[in-house]
Parts: C-alpha cells; sequence; structure tokens
C-alpha cells in the first residue's frame, strides 16, 4: 500500500490539548513498545534481551529527552528521574538522543509486570524474579480521543526533575557514528541510474579503489555536505577475488549471504529467529550491561547528517564466514576451521575457550559462554529448544553457522532427488523471518543464484575488504531518493 503525493497534507489535523499545570513544561509521549506492543509479550526474557530498534538498550523503560533539553534539566544518561503528570509518577533512567524533539519526553509502554517467578533460584539471569522496567500507563490521564473514541495517549504534560540516583544502562551500540568506516553506505538515485556508479572507485573496496568519496562532478553521497570517503581506506591496497575461490574446487558450493540496506529496517526480526533457531541462552540483565549477549547476528544503526537532513542506516552485521577468516590460524585446537564448502566452522566441542579468535576478529561477531546458561532452562521451556543444534557448555566460544543444520537437510532432501542443491532449498532462520527479504542466502558458485547476481549489483560492497578478509557475506548500498538539491 503506498500514499499518493500530498495525501498527508490534505488531512485536518488539530494540535493535541495537553492537560498539565505548571512546571510540567514538556509534553509527554506514551507510545507502543516496538517488541512488546502493549506490554503481552514482556514476559518473554528473549524479547527483553534483544536491543531496541532505536535506542540498542536492553532489559528496562527509559526516559528519553532531546540533547538540549536534557541539558536544560542537568541530566545525563543513566540519571534516575522522575517523570510526573496530574495522574501520576514513575522513576527511571534517562536516555538523552537526537531522535527525540525537543520539549518532550518519550516513555516505552509495555513494561512494569510482576515477577514471572517469585520463588526463582540463583542465579536469576533471566530476571524471574524482578520486575523489568516502570509501568508508563499510570502516567496517561483517563481520557478518550475524541475521534477515535479510544484512550488519548498523548493528551498530558510531565515535570521531568532529577532524582540524585544512578543507573546502569544496558546497551548492546554505544554510538551510532560510522566513524567514516563505512560499515553501512548509500548512493543516490540518480548515482545509481547512471550506467556507471560514479562512487564505485571512491568506496567499492575493489583493486584501485582511492578516492575522495565524491561523485563525477564533485557531489557527496547526501548533497548538502560533503562527507568523508565512508570506509575507501585509501591509503591500503585492496584486491578484488572471486568468493566461489574460497570453496574446495571438487565442491559444487560455495554458501554466501546478501544483506541489502535498502530493504533492511532494522525491526530485529532476525535476531530473535536466530536466537530461537540456535538455542542462544539468555544472560539476563546484568550480563547485558556487561557487554556478554550471546546473539548471533545484530544489527547495527548508524545516523549519517547532513545540514538539516538526517538518514538512518542499518546494516545486519554476523560471521562474515571470510575466505580467508583471521580466526582460523589463532585457533591452537582447530576449533574454527574452513571447510570445503566455504564456510567457517565452529566445533564447539573442540573448543578450549582461549578466545583468540575473537580477539582476531575484525568483524567482532564470536560470543562466548562466561556461564553455564542453559541450567536454568526448565520445562516445559526446555521443549522449545531446537533439536538439532546442541545447546553449548561454559567455556566455549559461539558464532553465526549459516544454520548448518537446514544446509545440512537441504542437501540430504537433494541427494535423495538425485541432484544438487538449487538456489531457494535452502533458507537460514534470519532471512526466513525477514519481513522486507533484505537477507539472501544461496550458492555463490553458481552463476544464475540470486545471491550471485546480488554480489554484482553496482550497489554491492564488502565491509572492512581492505583487510582482505575475503567475506562470504555481501552488502548492498541504501538508496537516497530525496534529491541532494532539495531545499
Amino acid at each position: 500500500m503506498s500514499l499518493q503525493p500530498g495525501a498527508l497534507s490534505a488531512l485536518a489535523l488539530e494540535p493535541a490539548e495537553l492537560s498539565g499545570a505548571e512546571p510540567a513544561d514538556l509534553a509527554l509521549l506514551v507510545y507502543p513498545s516496538l517488541h512488546f506492543y502493549d506490554g503481552r509479550g514482556a514476559r518473554l526474557a528473549v524479547l527483553n534481551e534483544i536491543p531496541d530498534p532505536v535506542l540498542k538498550t536492553m532489559w528496562g523503560s527509559f526516559a528519553e529527552l532531546g540533547i538540549e533539553t536534557a541539558e536544560r534539566l542537568g541530566v545525563r544518561l543513566g540519571d534516575v528521574v522522575r517523570v510526573q503528570t496530574e495522574a501520576g509518577s514513575v522513576e527511571l533512567p534517562a536516555f538523552p538522543h537526537q531522535g527525540v524533539r525537543e520539549g518532550v519526553v518519550a516513555v516505552q509502554a509495555g513494561q512494569g509486570h510482576r515477577p514471572v517467578d517469585p520463588d526463582a533460584p540463583d542465579p536469576d539471569r533471566q530476571a524471574r524474579r524482578q520486575t523489568i522496567g516502570v509501568n508508563a500507563y499510570p502516567l496517561i490521564p483517563g481520557r478518550l480521543d475524541a475521534a477515535s473514541g479510544a484512550l488519548a495517549w498523548y493528551s498530558a504534560r510531565a515535570e521531568v526533575s532529577a532524582t540524585g540516583a544512578r543507573a546502569l544502562v544496558a546497551r548492546a551500540q554505544i554510538g551510532f557514528d560510522q566513524e567514516n568506516r563505512g560499515f553501512a553506505r548509500a548512493m543516490t538515485l540518480a548515482a545509481y541510474q547512471r550506467e556507471e556508479d560514479p562512487h564505485a572507485k571512491a568506496d567499492s573496496g575493489h583493486g584501485g579503489g582511492h578516492g575522495d568519496g565524491h561523485g563525477a562532478e564533485g557531489e557527496d553521497v547526501y548533497g548538502d555536505k560533503p562527507l568523508p570517503a565512508q570506509g575507501a581506506a585509501s591509503h591500503l591496497i585492496t584486491k578484488d577475488y572471486d568468493p566461489a575461490d574460497d570453496a574446495h574446487h571438487d565442491s559444487p558450493y560455495r554458501w554466501g549471504l546478501n544483506a541489502d540496506l535498502d530493504t533492511c529496517v532494522g525491526c530485529n526480526a532476525c535476531i530473535v529467529a536466530c536466537a530461537v533457531e540456535n538455542n542462544s541462552p539468555i544472560v539476563g540483565p546484568e550480563g547485558a550491561r556487561a557487554g556478554r549477549e550471546m546473539h548471533w547476528i545484530r544489527v547495527e544503526r548508524y545516523v549519517e547528517t547532513a545540514g538539516v537532513k538526517v538518514d538512518v542506516r542499518h546494516a545486519p552485521m554476523m560471521c562474515q564466514h571470510c575466505g580467508a577468516a583471521p580466526c582460523e590460524s589463532v585457533c591452537p585446537v582447530l576449533a574454527t576451521y574452513h571447510n570445503v564448502e566455504g564456510l567457517n566452522v565452529m566445533v564447539s566441542n573442540r573448543c578450549i575457550g582461549t578466545r583468540f579468535c575473537s580477539n582476531n576478529c575484525p568483524y567482532k561477531v564470536r560470543r562466548f559462554n562466561h556461564w553455564a546458561y542453559d541450567w536454568a532452562i526448565e520445562e516445559p521451556e526446555s521443549f522449545a529448544l531446537n533439536p538439532d543444534v546442541m545447546v553449548r557448555s561454559k567455556g566455549v566460544m559461539e558464532k553465526c553457522t549459516m544454520c548448518v543444520q537446514r544446509i545440512a537437510e537441504g542437501k540430504d532432501e537433494a541427494a535423495r532427488e538425485g541432484r544438487q542443491v538449487r538456489d531457494g532449498d535452502i533458507t537460514p532462520a534470519c532471512a526466513q523471518t525477514c519481513p522486507s527479504q533484505a537477507l539472501t542466502f544461496g550458492n555463490l558458485k553458481h552463476a544464475d543464484s540470486h545471491v550471485t547476481h546480488q554480489r554484482h549489483d553496482k550497489r554491492s560492497y564488502r565491509i572492512l575488504e581492505h583487510l582482505y578478509t575475503r567475506p562470504g557475506v555481501n552488502y548492498q548500498k541504501a538508496i537516497l531518493r530525496t534529491d541532494p538539491h532539495e531545499a
């Protein structure tokens, strides 16, 4: 479904009348959680540990403030504030960021439930004995919206004041600046429509790629303000390569993945699917604050600004299954190695936990089991574990396998039918669940496979390709459809 140009401007929208006396000077916006909606999914530990698509926070509720508003109130990240309206008040940590309009305090609904199991044994890693976050509904006055007859969520002003207390904030991503490393790249629609991509020499990562990141006519990738070359690595020499060469010459397969940044919306559905498919453990609030979350895939969010324009990009990041993987050469027991089909394999039963592989991985996609997280899974929740994937123990490393269990199943089915695997026979959990079909899996040795065609598209690039890790995961640049010279 799409809207015709000017459809929204034709609507008769009236400013909301907000109640609340002085000193309540901030507009209160209580909005449904992107993971729990109105709270119906808040008791699921796996959803609490999935980072918020915008804030990248986990396990808790936060008072979102604009940067200038927070400075005026003297509030920093992690300061516990009291949000009070005529209906009630709550105390929660502050989270200032540039995605909130000045003069507004925003709080997600859906948290603050009673403990799932008050008698849960120690260590309570799934926070069964705790109340996670706060219930934001008592902040809303019980008035109805005149047009719809529903609860008027946006109807009150709030006073925000610091309590003097501090709280730790669990975050999966600290900053949203790429620092010119070219993780999430973009190109203008005009550049894409040209026969040759004018940015190809600047940031494609191929041989001879030494440019300044600008177009042929001196245009930049956004229009208002020249942006430095993102990941061009002009001081390094990169080489072009064929990923099919990274599999054994007798193997008919070289598995690969493609992520289209133009269709990825950063919803985190792939993270949930991967965690459930591969029995990823829950580390709880304390483990998340220590940066020990066990997700095999993450969705990185980056914000690019040029003048008054803002462009938000999302880049799924998982094991790149490199053809020249830095992790393989440092493992003393060959727990991680390169198989004949081009996959970077992780044998958990062979791992002795040196973590050399994690130190040597430039993509930081490996996870280490600091504790035996699986012991707390009781019946009937244990029935939800995937029997095709082993539950890892304390002291071993784990990472994305491109759902090797599904690859084996697809190959077995093809062998029973006396043929090779066809394009589309195998779909990893992340690609199967993606609502926008931003992820594509296939055989890079097959010239007509969808993933091979995507790799040869003019939007194609690889992350940190100048390190010559020969990634098996390809990315496609987002498209900037706004006229760069538009006021």
